[in-house]
């Protein structure tokens, strides 16, 4: 329950911004639900960024397997997936 809480709230702090910044926010899921994107930030020059949002001290490299996956589409920007 924490969990949910924790990924409601940073929506919600997230949509603020992006409102603010003249972007939208929106949420992926792949059609069998394999693979899904918390938030995608997404601005009308183009730019993308794709939040996964994690409750703990260190996410691993599994906490990460989605941002991963949607990094080696055609067309994505190169990023880092290095836990921060």
């Amino acid at each position: 329950m924490l969990g949910a809480l924790f990924e409601s709230l940073i929506t919600l702090s997230v949509r603020v911004y992006a409102q603010a910044a003249g972007a939208r926010v929106r949420h992926l899921r792949t059609h069998r639900g394999e693979h899904q994107i918390d938030l995608i930030v997404e601005r009308d020059d183009g730019r993308v960024v794709a939040v996964e949002v994690k409750l703990c001290s260190s996410p691993d490299a599994g906490s990460l397997k989605h941002l991963d996956w949607l990094a080696r589409k055609p067309g994505a920007a190169p990023t880092s997936s290095t836990p921060s």
